[in-house]
């Protein structure tokens, strides 16, 4: 989890937290290539290619093809 101080009311007010949610993940060249999304479900994280939906394990999360993060700030934080 990523921890900056909470920009709207100082650093008194303790840190601000963020929770991934999704990783959009790309393979390939600059010209071409393939994507893929990892999301985060109340039952666990799935793998979205194409057509086909597969349940993974969140140490599957860490890759060289991640391309943009998804992270939804934390609603018990910065209050």
């Amino acid at each position: 989890m990523w921890e900056p101080s909470c920009p709207s009311l100082g650093d008194s007010a303790g840190p601000v937290l963020y929770n991934l949610y999704a990783v959009c993940n790309h393979s390939g060249t600059v010209n071409m290539g393939h994507y893929t999304a990892y999301c985060l479900e109340e039952s666990g994280w799935y793998c979205y290619n194409d057509s086909r939906v597969t349940p993974i394990s969140e140490s599957h999360l860490q890759s060289n093809q991640a391309y943009v993060l998804f992270y939804q700030r934390d609603g018990g934080s910065c209050r």
